[in-house]
């Protein structure tokens, strides 16, 4: 363990621990850095235009090969860095064809959708939602469904607001 696994206050007899204090913050420091390399450099701009139209962005003389890869490696470190933050509240790990591996990417998957595809600071806010959610679930109900309330605040965003909390219809034109 790399933090002291202390209670530092309790909100609705729900115990709030440093470690996770510590995780939202690290979670928004990373989604801070994130949103500021994407809207607001040159690699960012450039991330943009080809996730928008490829073939457009080379010939605007940006180095495709080179955007996708630095992109990719971001997308790795983020990983990486996932994986810390896990460790810091999981400190065993098991199996990598364990199915709880395959559960977790869903949820992430969940988390983007809820926040709303394409959006990082939706992304980020719809994981904080699901992470509530599941806690407060797992304290006033049933540990045992605990998988089970993500998937229902999935079904209920798809219902009320498919594009996601923080997301937008988007109508391209042809």
């Amino acid at each position: 363990t790399l933090l002291v696994d202390r209670t530092l206050f309790t909100v609705a007899d729900v115990p709030i621990r440093l470690v996770d204090v510590v995780i939202v913050v690290l979670a928004a420091a990373l989604m801070v850095a994130l949103q500021w390399l994407v809207f607001r450099t040159k690699l960012g701009r450039a991330m943009r235009a080809v996730s928008f139209d490829e073939r457009t962005a080379s010939l605007m003389g940006i180095n495709v090969n080179r955007v996708v890869s630095i992109t990719f490696a971001i997308g790795a470190a983020l990983a990486a860095a996932g994986g810390v933050i896990y460790t810091l509240k999981y400190s065993s790990l098991t199996q990598t064809a364990d199915a709880k591996w395959v559960l977790l990417g869903l949820k992430a998957f969940v988390a983007a959708v809820v926040g709303g595809i394409g959006n990082i600071r939706g992304a980020v806010a719809g994981g904080l939602i699901i992470a509530g959610i599941e806690t407060f679930g797992v304290a006033y109900w049933s540990p045992a469904l605990r998988d089970l309330y993500v998937f229902v605040v999935l079904i209920l965003v798809l219902l009320l607001k498919p594009s996601g909390l923080f997301g937008r219809a988007v109508v391209e034109k042809v």
